[in-house]
């Protein structure tokens, strides 16, 4: 994988925190994983602000509601919600 910076305006910045606040991302657990499947969707995920970070990956499962893992990321509206706030923090740079 390559790490990227995204430099957005402050006003961006304060709405995806927004965003990860309401979706409690700061509960999620470090890792989740199906160790069944070898292949698949894999990601990885490191957030740090002055207050609060997060640190956590994944293997074809995904943060759900309150944090409960789940096998499909179109199913955790969560996860989905996290990654819209990312692309639209992104704009026009696709990480998908």
């Amino acid at each position: 994988w390559k790490k990227e910076t995204i430099a957005a305006a402050e006003k961006q910045w304060i709405a995806f925190r927004e965003v990860l606040d309401s979706l409690d991302v700061w509960n999620w657990e470090k890792e989740y994983v199906d160790p069944g499947v070898c292949d698949g969707t894999s990601w990885h995920l490191d957030i740090e602000y002055d207050d609060k970070s997060l640190h956590c990956r994944g293997q074809n499962k995904f943060p759900g509601k309150s944090g409960v893992d789940t096998d499909d990321a179109d199913d955790s509206t969560v996860f989905k919600q996290f990654l819209d706030a990312v692309q639209k923090l992104a704009g026009d740079w696709t990480f998908r």
